[in-house]
């Protein structure tokens, strides 16, 4: 059976039975899992504090009704452009190396 079998197949599976292969894949062996997915998950997983979360908020919230001249209004025009450059930007960057 390919590697693409046992993807479909398990694909196919309703998601409680999923999880129980994730687990078990996770359990026994994830060493063929790269350590940046690791992390991304870990980090993923870990919920900031609710209320530290709900200060920095209010925080940002008051600062923009104090000066909203200092933040750019970003229509989705402006945040196309804004991606625009910063692929740009990375190109230049990567073809420089």
């Amino acid at each position: 059976m390919s590697a693409l079998e046992v993807i479909r197949q398990i694909k196919a599976l309703p998601p409680e039975e999923r999880k129980q292969v994730t687990r078990f894949v996770v359990e026994q062996d994830d060493s063929w899992i790269p350590g940046e997915f690791k992390e991304a998950m870990a980090d993923a997983g870990a919920e900031p504090e609710p209320e530290a979360v709900r200060t920095e908020l209010l925080r940002r919230q008051q600062e923009y009704r104090d000066h909203p001249e200092r933040f750019a209004h970003m229509d989705e025009e402006s945040l196309k452009a804004m991606f625009r450059r910063i692929a740009d930007a990375r190109a230049r960057l990567s073809s420089a190396r």
